[in-house]
């Protein structure tokens, strides 16, 4: 396995694990005396432990490196069972810089459950430019939701694709009467790109799958 790989592996098992043992990531960090913010990039594959870290980690969950490690033990020999997971309502997980996606189970002590609705569809996704900046840094994580077949109907930050550019795009647009602006809120973003109007036409023709932010968790 590569890191990418090895760090999905590692999440994908370790969330299982503390949904099944019904610990959480701050029991981890206090009783570990580590930092939150190293527990929850490790849930979601982000950094990867250190030896001894995950040591540390394999002995208080009651296991060893190897299962925690395994891509395809899943835990078994400790008793647990994949369909586990899928008890949890799930949200995807998108590295908009490459669109590729991964499978987490919610965690609820970031998601409030009053976003989760079964007919909306959500994502999360780490920050990759500075489109956004100062409101949102490189490596924020910010949850977003589906607009599905419903149109933009107010001011806000957005996940969308528009035609002209190859990848995602996060950025702010602002409803106008016969159009949309869509415009980052840093001018001189390192990708060079500036605002834009869009008739309503032009827009429909253009944006596909449009998500609104709703949370973002800081990089800190």
């Amino acid at each position: 396995m590569n890191k990418v790989e090895m760090r999905k592996v590692l999440a994908n098992n370790l969330v299982a694990l503390l949904d099944y043992k019904k610990i959480s990531r701050k029991n981890i960090a206090d009783d570990l005396k580590l930092s939150y913010t190293k527990v929850c990039d490790w849930t979601r594959a982000r950094t990867y432990p250190s030896e001894i870290e995950l040591g540390k980690l394999a002995n208080y969950l009651e296991t060893t490196v190897e299962q925690l490690t395994d891509g395809d033990s899943l835990i078994n020999d400790n008793g647990f069972e994949p369909e586990q997971s899928s008890k949890k309502a799930k949200i995807s997980v998108i590295d908009i810089s490459s669109e590729e996606w991964i499978i987490h189970p919610i965690d609820y002590e970031w998601v409030s459950t009053k976003y989760l609705t079964p007919e909306t569809g959500y994502l999360m996704f780490d920050v990759v430019d500075d489109l956004m900046s100062p409101k949102y840094d490189i490596g924020d994580t910010v949850l977003v939701e589906f607009l599905n077949n419903k149109s933009i109907k107010e001011d806000g930050d957005y996940l969308v694709k528009l035609k002209e550019f190859d990848s995602w795009l996060f950025i702010h647009i602002y409803v106008k009467k016969d159009g949309y602006l869509v415009a980052p809120l840093n001018n001189n973003n390192s990708k060079s790109i500036l605002p834009k109007f869009y008739t309503k036409k032009e827009f429909t023709e253009s944006a596909t799958q449009p998500h609104k932010a709703i949370r973002v968790s800081k990089n800190i």
